[in-house]
């Protein structure tokens, strides 16, 4: 493995699932401006829904055209952090994307302690519109709670779905987990983010104690065959209160040439027509609930489920 010539810096992005993640990745994919930026993204599943939304995937590395590359990381980030320091000397920031199940601080930590990489913020998107409800839940308002503490910055999404007054009482009721001011995502001077200078030194308290992630399972749907949409919306309304997170591509038979994206969080859903950009033309839904035994597979007969470890 080939050290860095200079420390790279890793901003570790977090925040519970349909937080907003993968939109703020993109924000600061188009305004990097000179930078050279590295995107480990470290999905739940079997199938990264994430790095298809970022551009094009091959097996493990997209190559972006404006000069970046983004990496997918599964169970071992060391092994992705080792690939990137062969090409340490063509980058100047990364941005380590952790799931929203995944222990944000744990991934930092490693990113801290890998030789030639300096972590700096660990940052959490808050959902306004849904956290409070998230932390009171018993499954994973813990894990929920832990993301609002261990973030160097929270950062507010979805604040459009808020009056001010309610925006206002969200604030002061966060102020409970965190002393850290919050923003609004909108806000964030990207330019600020991605300096070389926000690294954060980190001491031996800053490491918090690992826990167990939140008992959720994931799922993997996928199909070769378009499915009529009439189905696909009578799917829709039978994993009702259910499902916590869907996300993927779905072909429908009225229109086989296109592929419409997915969005499930709780009970808000969207299903809109996406380019194409030349990824597969399979439909691929990722899955998450408290359990997956419950759920039908939108496709059956054409492939049933392939349970993810």
């Amino acid at each position: 493995m080939t050290l860095p010539a200079r420390p790279l810096p890793v901003t570790v992005i977090g925040g519970y699932l349909g937080s907003g993640k993968t939109t703020l990745i993109n924000r600061l994919l188009a305004q990097k401006g000179d930078r050279r930026l590295a995107v480990l993204v470290n999905d739940f599943g079997s199938l990264n829904i994430d790095a298809a939304l970022i551009d094009t995937v091959s097996e493990k590395t997209i190559t972006l055209t404006n000069g970046c590359v983004c990496c997918i990381v599964g169970d071992d980030l060391g092994a992705a952090l080792g690939e990137l320091s062969e090409a340490s000397s063509v980058l100047d920031h990364v941005l380590l994307e952790a799931s929203g199940v995944a222990d944000g601080v744990r991934l930092g930590s490693q990113a801290r302690t890998w030789p030639g990489f300096l972590l700096g913020q660990v940052i959490t998107l808050v959902d306004v519109s849904r956290t409070r409800q998230l932390v009171c839940d018993k499954f994973v308002g813990r894990h929920v709670s832990r993301q609002l503490v261990a973030a160097d910055l929270l950062l507010l999404t979805k604040t459009d779905l808020l009056s001010e007054t309610d925006l206002g009482a969200f604030t002061t009721w966060l102020s409970d987990f965190s002393e850290i001011p919050a923003m609004d995502a909108q806000q964030l001077d990207v330019a600020w983010l991605l300096s070389a200078d926000t690294g954060l030194p980190k001491t031996p308290t800053d490491i918090y104690e690992l826990q167990l992630h939140p008992q959720l399972q994931s799922v993997t749907y996928t199909s070769l065959s378009p499915i009529p949409r009439s189905d696909f919306e009578r799917w829709l309304r039978d994993i009702s209160g259910l499902v916590v997170r869907a996300k993927g591509f779905v072909r429908f038979a009225e229109s086989p040439g296109q592929r419409h994206l997915l969005q499930l969080v709780d009970d808000r859903i969207s299903v809109t027509l996406q380019p194409e950009v030349g990824l597969a033309t399979d439909s691929a839904l990722v899955v998450i609930a408290r359990y997956s035994g419950a759920i039908p597979d939108p496709f059956l007969p054409v492939r049933p489920p392939v349970l993810d470890d």
